[in-house]
Formats: structure tokens, C-alpha cells, sequence
């Protein structure tokens, strides 16, 4: 009978066995299994995980061109799981929001900020120990072709200056 003594966090564990190699891997389980644990999990909404993240974060060190750019991806994202628990979301449930968004003919650019996004604030919750792994690992962009694009003829950038002429703030590059 082999036996060993550890200590993990100030609390001592004792564990028993038949053999040296299976002491070893008991040891090795129950380590883990103790890690693991230490996972503060909440019952925090994901709505409110990302409100906490980016005011925390993003906010304070970003331009405002960028928090424009978060503050759309998060009301995105909310549309989808704002109102599920932070700890309940897995990748099946961000997977499918990447397809979604692929199949209502989002843009490369929309798609590419929302995982973005969802990745850096459920990496963070991982680091933060709100959630045990964070479930955007492995998680696949769709294939999203951009859509061409064309410039105005000369007749149509014409009558959007005719119909434009009223209009305050017009940019001085549209008078060239």
C-alpha cells in the first residue's frame, strides 16, 4: 500500500494506493480536480459580464471610434445571449452565433468584430475565474466572400450633389 500527503491552498489531502504509478496518477486527478475548484463561477448575465469588461477594460484606453465598435458588437452579442448565465455559455452557443450571423449575409467586418469581442471578454472571465474555460477556443469563422463594390457614375454622383446641396455638413471631399 503506497500513501502521500499534499497540501493544496493550506488544506492537506491524503491520498491512498495499490501501486506507485496509480499513487501518481490519483495525485495528478485530484490536483486537478482542486484547480478546477477554485473557479469562482457566478451567476452573472452575460449582458452584464460584457458591460463590466468593457467599462473595465476597453473604455478607458480606446478611442472613441473603438468604443463605437465594442459597444455595437456587445448589443450584437446580446441579442443572441445577453440574458443567459456567463458559466452556461459553451461553444456550440458561440459557433452558432457566428453561423447565424454568416447566414443573415453579415459582413466579413461584422462577424471578425463579434468574435473579437467575444473572445477577449470570455478570455478575461476565464482569467478573472467567472467561468472555469472560456468557450470561444476553437470556434470557426464562416467563409464570408465580400460583397463588390462599385463607385458612383458621374451621373449619379451628380444628382447626390444636387440633392445633397441643402444638406449642412456636407464633406468637402464629396465637391471634388
Amino acid at each position: 500500500m503506497y500513501r502521500k500527503t499534499f497540501t493544496y491552498e493550506g488544506k492537506r489531502y491524503d491520498i491512498k494506493a495499490t501501486t506507485q504509478e496509480e499513487l501518481f496518477e490519483k495525485m495528478a486527478e485530484k490536483k486537478q480536480a482542486l484547480k478546477m475548484q477554485t473557479v469562482k463561477e457566478t451567476n452573472m448575465l452575460v449582458k452584464d459580464w460584457l458591460a463590466l469588461w468593457v467599462d473595465t477594460f476597453k473604455m478607458p484606453y480606446i478611442s472613441s471610434s473603438s468604443q463605437t465598435m465594442y459597444s455595437y458588437a456587445i448589443k450584437c452579442i446580446n441579442e443572441y445571449i445577453g440574458y443567459r448565465q456567463l458559466k452556461s455559455i459553451t461553444s456550440s452557443d458561440i459557433q452558432n452565433i457566428m453561423t447565424r450571423e454568416s447566414q443573415i449575409g453579415s459582413s466579413r467586418s461584422r462577424i471578425d468584430k463579434i468574435y473579437m469581442t467575444l473572445k477577449q471578454a470570455f478570455e478575461r472571465a476565464e482569467i478573472d475565474e467567472k467561468i472555469k474555460k472560456t468557450p470561444v477556443k476553437g470556434i470557426r469563422k464562416p467563409n464570408v466572400s465580400d460583397k463588390p463594390r462599385r463607385i458612383l457614375t458621374r451621373e449619379e454622383r451628380a444628382a447626390l450633389l444636387r440633392v445633397a446641396q441643402g444638406v449642412r455638413d456636407l464633406p468637402a471631399r464629396l465637391d471634388r
